[in-house]
């Protein structure tokens, strides 16, 4: 009789690493965000965009989410501030007013870099909009657009409009709008309707775009990684800066640049 005491040969069994270890894995999805690098430049902007797709899914794999590979081996992993150009653009009758970041490649001083938590929350664009600027009603399937995107505050702002069946299209409309305002304002701003961390326009990349390639992509978040010069888009820059703050932190990676990469230190 066959007996399987510590295993057999199968498709299903899976073994941890397969003896590469960690390390090994983060030096290969350094290499795989280099490759990616070195062919933005030679094949141009429509390559850069796909390009992006797969840094960014690799950026969420080493440190976005709890149990990222980076922050197995560091877990007070740091990264340099944001710190870029800042761009402004306002729609006809300055209605849209929208401000982005570009960032740029240079780094600050080490003693200046924030906890990855606090990085991944910083905003990298917003709407400038205030309390008394919002709306006061809303079409049916833009409204109904907006609460799928609020979780668990979404029966609470539900509470603060009312149903209009009326000679216009039929409306969501604010209930006592000076009581209100500013109750639905801070529930858009909590859940990030007026504002982009980094860390939504990482998973909203990676996502959208890179793993699902969901036809739902927001076209504002995309522009948002656009930067001023062909080779340093958001997704490239914040790779550089990771790549390069984990050699200063990890010590397995203290050699992973044989030649320092072309970083001016700001």
């Amino acid at each position: 009789m066959n007996k399987c005491i510590d295993g057999e040969v199968n498709f299903l069994t899976e073994f941890s690493n397969l003896g590469g270890g960690t390390i090994q894995t983060i030096k290969t999805e350094f290499d795989f965000i280099q490759m990616c690098q070195n062919m933005m430049k030679p094949f141009g902007i429509q390559a850069r965009d796909i390009l992006d797709r797969y840094i960014a899914l690799a950026l969420r794999k080493l440190f976005c989410d709890k149990n990222s590979l980076l922050i197995q081996e560091c877990e007070d992993f740091r990264m340099p501030p944001l710190c870029g150009h800042k761009f402004e653009c306002a729609g006809e009758d300055n209605e849209m007013r929208i401000v982005e970041i570009y960032p740029v490649i240079h780094i600050k001083r080490i003693e200046e870099w924030v906890p990855v938590n606090e990085w991944l929350n910083e905003k990298i664009a917003w709407i400038d909009k205030g309390v008394d600027e919002i709306p006061e009603e809303y079409g049916e399937i833009f409204f109904q657009e907006i609460v799928t995107k609020l979780e668990d505050r979404r029966q609470e702002f539900l509470c603060y409009f009312d149903w209009e069946e009326g000679k216009k299209p039929n409306v969501w409309r604010l209930k006592n709008p000076n009581e209100n305002r500013l109750k639905v304002y801070s529930i858009l701003k909590d859940k990030g309707y007026y504002d982009l961390t980094i860390k939504r326009l990482i998973k909203h990349i990676a996502d959208k775009q890179g793993a699902h390639l969901d036809r739902k992509r927001s076209l504002w978040i995309s522009m948002a990684n656009q930067g001023k010069e062909m080779g340093y888009s958001a997704m490239s820059t914040f790779a550089t800066h990771m790549i390069y703050a984990s050699t200063k932190q990890i010590k397995a990676l203290k050699d992973y640049y044989v030649i320092e990469p072309n970083i001016e230190t700001l």
